[in-house]
């Protein structure tokens, strides 16, 4: 949440504790019975979506690789790659980043979906002027709140 990880890291400004602003995340997320892990990320327009584990398989049916392979391309340990593959943790965006390198038929988006999270969208020349645009009119407490923000929300995606 937002607002935890802004009081945690001290950013009290006028006296206010910086509180949930960003708008609400909505996660379609269907566990396994008894486990409690996840195992397939469904959205109202992808109800029968790939999970994680499903797509790693069809990635090493495609390449003709197997566990230890793919944790020597992307830098991980087959230990992380064998908890992928049975649906113990999913990869973080490092990894997925890696995998899509390694890989590169396996796009960034498909992956992140599979995984239950959000792919990085690409930052366009004419956003970035509009955004650096409206951060210089803002005090400079008000630029400290979107830092704050934009790092909360940048350690949720990473989590």
């Amino acid at each position: 949440m937002v607002g935890s990880y802004a009081v945690r890291n001290g950013a009290w400004r006028g006296g206010y504790a910086l509180h949930y602003i960003a708008p609400c995340f909505y996660f379609y997320l269907r566990k396994v019975e008894g486990k409690g892990t996840l195992t397939r990320v469904e959205t109202p327009n992808n109800p029968h979506a790939e999970d994680f584990a499903q797509i790693l398989q069809r990635l090493k049916d495609t390449h003709g690789v197997s566990d230890s392979e793919i944790a020597r391309r992307t830098g991980v340990h087959v230990s992380t790659v064998n908890s992928w593959v049975h649906r113990k943790r999913t990869p973080k965006n490092e990894a997925i980043q890696a995998l899509h390198d390694a890989f590169p038929d396996f796009s960034v988006h498909d992956l992140s979906e599979a995984a239950g999270r959000k792919a990085p969208g690409p930052l366009l020349p004419e956003a970035k002027d509009r955004i650096m645009a409206l951060v210089e009119r803002l005090t400079k407490e008000q630029q400290e709140m979107i830092e704050i923000t934009a790092r909360a929300l940048d350690d949720s995606n990473r989590s």
